[in-house]
């Protein structure tokens, strides 16, 4: 059983009454100094806060050790100063500044790249050649950092009832994992089973168009697709996110669905829209989304090589070859296949010109090629992920959705490769 907040009190000296809801570096308390949540050993102001009587709020935990809201100082704030937790409206990101911008670096200004359709390119290729590069082993790294800290989400706090007089609440860890160990011949997900997935929508209210899914990697950041920026002349960009729903055509459902605004768009440097090769990109949220049991990123899959012989898809995309989008979230379990034979179905014919050196392993995965199973028009952007090995309840995405020959026929999909854009991804969600 996890440790009440009621016992961590008295082993920590921490507040038994104030949780915070906050992870770590979040701003636990504004005014003219901010307080940040850090942990007991990154806050030295604990100790002298202990001798003044006071004790620290808690923001959440990192196993049964609090993270707890630390001064910037050891001049400490009064007692009586409120506490007061930050509405996702005021909270910001801000990354340092450098005289010179690194090889990723776009300016503020929104990208609007036009992309492919679903396998469908009409403008004539370049004769650009893909740059690869070997995907190193980024076991440890930041992405693998915060896939422990947003795997904390899974978790729903809760204050138990207070039944004796003078009796202080406690606080309750409720576990509300729901993983069960596009989509065509798939099934209906389960709630709060993909709390990543996103929805990416066109054009303005009332009529957005939700044509692409992503997944949410960070409070701000959305993984999809570089042909989802610009799908079509018709609609223009990208515009909107839509997280944590499940059934799209109903509001009873249990989903706590937000949608947002999509503040900037980055496509990776290397795509081409006239090619399929590094079909990958960024959207950064207008604000950082709350995070609960219904709406928490994915972790990034990290590793050089990658052993598993299935993976998961999930989306709302069409459930047959040019068929409607599923208002029920989707899941199918897809068979990882080899280069060698997705090259024998994509290296030649009409992909010739938009894969010039065929399916590159290092940027690229096949998975699929089982009749009735598939991702489809829809599920571009989508992840293709498997269950995470370290971190409870969390998945690893390993793909993005790309392109692919029909759908659920014996061709598999085309997936982009996440593990070869993980430094890249890092350099711009947690710089």
């Amino acid at each position: 059983m996890l440790p009440s907040l009621l016992y961590l009190s008295i082993l920590y000296g921490v507040s038994a009454q104030k949780y915070l809801y906050l992870g770590l570096n979040d701003v636990c308390k504004e005014g003219p100094r901010v307080w940040r949540c850090k942990s007991l050993g990154d806050c030295p102001a604990v100790q002298e806060m202990r001798q003044k009587g006071q004790r620290p709020d808690v923001c959440s935990f990192q196993g049964p050790e609090p993270i707890v809201c630390c001064p910037p100082s050891i001049q400490l704030e009064p007692e009586t100063t409120t506490t007061r937790r930050p509405t996702s409206t005021t909270r910001q990101t801000t990354r340092p500044t450098a005289s010179k911008p690194p090889y990723w670096w776009t300016t503020n200004k929104v990208t609007e790249e036009e992309g492919p359709v679903w396998g469908s390119w009409t403008t004539k290729p370049s004769g650009n050649k893909p740059t690869t590069k070997k995907p190193t082993d980024r076991t440890g790294s930041k992405a693998d950092q915060m896939c422990k800290e947003y795997g904390q989400y899974v978790y729903r706090i809760e204050e138990s009832p207070i039944l004796l007089p003078n009796q202080k609440p406690e606080i309750i860890k409720i576990n509300e994992c729901n993983i069960q160990t596009l989509i065509v011949g798939g099934v209906n997900a389960m709630s709060r089973e993909f709390p990543h997935m996103a929805l990416i929508g066109y054009g303005g209210k009332p009529s957005i168009e939700w044509l692409c899914g992503g997944s949410l990697i960070s409070p701000k950041f959305v993984l999809t697709a570089a042909h989802c920026t610009k799908p079509d002349n018709r609609i223009g960009p990208a515009t909107w996110v839509r997280l944590g729903d499940l059934d799209t055509s109903i509001d009873h459902d249990d989903a706590e669905p937000v949608e947002l605004r999509i503040k900037r768009r980055i496509n990776h440097p290397q795509y081409n829209r006239n090619r399929l090769y590094h079909d990958i990109a960024l959207f950064e949220l207008e604000r950082e989304v709350k995070l609960n049991s219904y709406i928490r990123p994915l972790c990034l899959y990290t590793g050089k090589d990658l052993d598993s012989k299935s993976a998961l898809a999930s989306g709302w995309g069409h459930t047959s070859w040019g068929g409607q989008g599923s208002s029920m979230l989707q899941k199918v379990n897809l068979t990882i296949v080899s280069n060698e034979k997705c090259n024998n179905n994509y290296g030649r014919g009409e992909y010739r010109q938009q894969i010039p050196n065929g399916i590159v392993e290092d940027l690229m995965l096949c998975a699929g090629g089982q009749l009735g199973k598939d991702t489809c028009q829809g599920d571009s952007g989508g992840p293709l992920q498997i269950e995470h090995k370290d971190v409870y309840c969390m998945y690893s995405q390993i793909g993005v959705v790309s392109f692919g020959k029909g759908c659920a026929l014996t061709y598999p999909g085309v997936y982009t490769r996440v593990s070869n854009y993980v430094e890249w991804i890092e350099s711009i969600v947690w710089p």
